[in-house]
């Protein structure tokens, strides 16, 4: 059974996060102690991030502008874009390609609408075929029938 929502005050979120801040004990830990999950602690200790060069005042916590949990610095402040990746984020020591595949075939999901997969399911099983199959049998047909009018 799950347990009931809860709702931490303030005090609780700053202590939890600035404990996690510190770094002597794992999320983990931290989680076991005050019974809270170990993302919840993340969330909560990511206002309160250090930039990475204090001189360049950039960072996740001047970035959100937020100098405590629910301070804000002012008014004005303009979020980040979102197109502007994270500078926590390294990818100088990756492998560019490693994942490609030359030549590779991708098999492409094709979603169909309930009544269509329905009746397409029944005219399979009356066959004896796979609705895959059924499907690609009735689309080349289609397109024979598209190049025939061309």
């Amino acid at each position: 059974m799950r347990r009931p929502r809860r709702n931490h005050a303030a005090a609780v979120k700053a202590k939890v996060a600035l404990a996690a801040v510190k770094g002597e004990k794992t999320l983990g830990e931290l989680a076991e102690r005050f019974d809270v999950h170990p993302n919840q602690i993340a969330q909560w200790k990511s206002p309160l991030r250090i930039p990475a060069k204090p001189e360049s005042a950039t960072g996740t916590a001047f970035l959100r502008g937020r100098t405590e949990i629910g301070d804000t610095m002012n008014a004005t402040h303009n979020p980040p874009n979102d197109d502007d990746m994270r500078e926590e984020i390294d990818f100088s020591k990756g492998t560019r390609g490693k994942f490609y595949r030359l030549g590779a075939t991708l098999h492409l999901p094709v979603y169909l609408e309930a009544e269509v997969q329905a009746y397409l399911s029944a005219i399979a099983a009356k066959k004896g075929v796979a609705l895959s199959e059924l499907a690609n049998d009735l689309l080349k047909k289609e397109i024979a029938i598209l190049e025939a009018v061309k």
